[in-house]
């Protein structure tokens, strides 16, 4: 597994071992790279902007988009050989001082910390087979780490039937194999 673009592109990436996470494929990750670069959103660009990942696993989406510019990511992960992972990914690619990595549950996530509102776009990849998208919004929609009109990415299986939670837009929707990809905004009074 590696970066696919950016300026860290083609550096590689470690996964832990065994069947811990399910890292978004190099495929799925070019396609939404390049929807979320080239979809005229009513948001920030990535570009400049705050990320956070949650699920993290190995940290692919988030360190995907720091190689592409974004400002900040915060990582939230609950599996301690993930987190090894994802802090290893942090140091070998230099972003050090531009990553942080929480060891938390999603769904049972604290308020953010001042320095950790206002993210501008939300990857959420839960494990296959858990319906854990929606309790992810309704936590990071309370808690406040969301920016007006934020930009959630979420990765499911095609068998998981999923509806927007109330207030939120779906903005495109693809199909690759047998994940889907969604793509929501916030709604513009989500603070």
């Amino acid at each position: 597994m590696r970066i696919i673009g950016g300026i860290r592109r083609g550096k590689k990436l470690v996964s832990p071992q065994g069947s811990i996470t399910r890292p978004t494929s190099e495929r799925n990750r070019e396609a939404i790279f390049n929807i979320l670069m080239h979809h005229s959103f009513d948001a920030i660009p990535i570009k400049e902007s705050k990320i956070l990942d949650l699920f993290s696993g190995t940290g692919a989406l988030g360190l995907e988009a720091l190689s592409r510019g974004a400002r900040k990511l915060i990582a939230i992960e609950v599996n301690n050989d993930a987190i090894d992972c994802i802090s290893t990914n942090i140091k070998s690619l230099g972003f050090t001082d531009k990553a942080k990595v929480i060891k938390a549950d999603v769904c049972k996530l604290r308020v953010a910390r001042n320095d950790e509102k206002g993210c501008s776009f939300v990857f959420i990849d839960p494990p296959y087979g858990e319906n854990l998208a929606h309790i992810a919004i309704n936590q990071v929609s309370y808690g406040g780490w969301l920016n007006s009109r934020a930009i959630i990415i979420i990765e499911l299986s095609t068998k998981v039937l999923f509806s927007q939670p109330k207030g939120f837009t779906l903005i495109d929707k693809r199909v690759y194999g047998k994940t889907q990809i969604l793509f929501l905004q916030a709604p513009a009074n989500i603070n």
